[in-house]
């Protein structure tokens, strides 16, 4: 695992006028993670659940790592920001977990 990635979690607070701030994400660790894009099989497959999953990425263990639809993962090297769609135990032994990521290519 050699890709230091931060975990973020959309924060979902106003400012005082009603409106979102400029960067509403909220850092929840860095962490390292072992990043693979999936192969185009497994991306054509996604596709026709409606969901086009980019990569995968496996880390250490984390008990705190809640489902919800607000997180996402930040590459700052590299500039790059994923999705999170699922999150997995693999093998049911809370040792590592699989986390099931789209690449974010265009904010605007």
């Amino acid at each position: 695992m050699r890709h230091l990635l931060r975990i973020e979690r959309d924060s979902q607070i106003e400012d005082e006028g009603g409106g979102r701030p400029q960067n509403p994400w909220q850092l929840i660790a860095e962490y390292f993670f072992a990043l693979r894009p999936v192969s185009s099989h497994e991306q054509w497959i996604a596709a026709q659940r409606k969901m086009v999953i980019s990569h995968k990425a496996y880390s250490r263990w984390r008990n705190d790592i809640k489902l919800d639809g607000s997180l996402r993962l930040y590459w700052a090297d590299e500039g790059r920001t994923f999705a999170v769609h699922g999150v997995h135990s693999v093998d049911e032994m809370d040792r590592l977990l699989m986390w099931v990521l789209e690449e974010i290519l265009d904010e605007d």
